[in-house]
């Protein structure tokens, strides 16, 4: 798997001001299957603290990887900060850095590099989603599965589980069209010979409310009903099971995901 990464940083946009502290700088960093145009990027915005933890946190956890040991991190200035050679530099090292992390599947799937690319922004989605905010839950949710498919791949368990609950968060709003777009994305990595294998507790209710959006959207369904029969003679009381919005708003978003 490739991923490309540019940053874009643009100071006079991107520069925050916190009351009585500092302005600090924000990079833009576009998140891409392949170089050039893309028409979904994943689009993250970190700060120079957010590298730093990134690259200690990676340190910390392989003291012994050459490709960290030997990196160049790029140091904070004490003055200039916002200089644009300072910003180049910069940008150009964090680039490298997450090409390095990327190439390593062992530094690619650590928490600390989800922590960077899209936990954040699930768990605020879900804190989002928990005060009924979901149109702007399904927003971060959206990117959030924009960053994954590219880092981790659409069969990665987070993955689905990103979009199983932007299903739940677009359903809960009435926008049914999009909400059936992305549970037929998602159920169609539980197929038998489909890239995920895990099991996942969302995947029943996430059935069953594929069903009724399969309805809503004129979409054949009988294979859907299919699968859910076999669940049934497994012996599950699905009737029992919580909706798949309930489920997710039941879960803290620490224990949704596996990274």
């Amino acid at each position: 798997m490739c991923c490309f990464w540019k940053e874009l940083t643009v100071p006079s946009a991107k520069r925050r001001v916190v009351p009585f502290y500092h302005s600090c700088q924000c990079y833009t960093v576009l998140v891409k299957k392949s170089p050039g145009l893309e028409r979904l990027p994943g689009v993250l915005e970190r700060r120079y603290s957010d590298f730093s933890a990134l690259f200690a946190g990676l340190r910390r956890r392989h003291p012994s990887c050459v490709a960290l040991r030997d990196f160049p991190f790029p140091r904070k200035a004490l003055l200039g900060n916002f200089t644009t050679e300072v910003i180049t530099e910069r940008s150009l090292a964090f680039r490298r850095l997450l090409s390095r992390v990327h190439a390593s599947p062992e530094l690619r799937r650590s928490p600390e590099f989800a922590e960077f690319t899209w936990r954040r922004e699930v768990c605020r989605a879900h804190r989002l989603m928990a005060a009924g905010q979901f149109e702007d839950a399904s927003v971060l949710l959206e990117n959030a599965y924009s960053v994954q498919e590219k880092v981790l791949g659409d069969g990665d368990p987070d993955t689905f589980t990103t979009l199983a609950v932007l299903t739940a968060c677009l359903n809960a709003v009435d926008n049914v069209a999009e909400a059936q777009k992305y549970a037929e994305l998602a159920l169609s990595k539980r197929l038998p010979g489909g890239e995920a294998t895990s099991a996942s507790d969302l995947e029943v209710p996430l059935l069953v409310l594929a069903i009724r959006l399969w309805w809503a959207v004129g979409k054949e369904k009988r294979e859907l009903e299919e699968r859910l029969r076999q669940v049934k003679d497994t012996g599950l009381n699905v009737d029992a099971l919580p909706t798949l919005l309930e489920l997710v708003l039941k879960k803290d978003s620490a224990t949704l995901y596996s990274s």
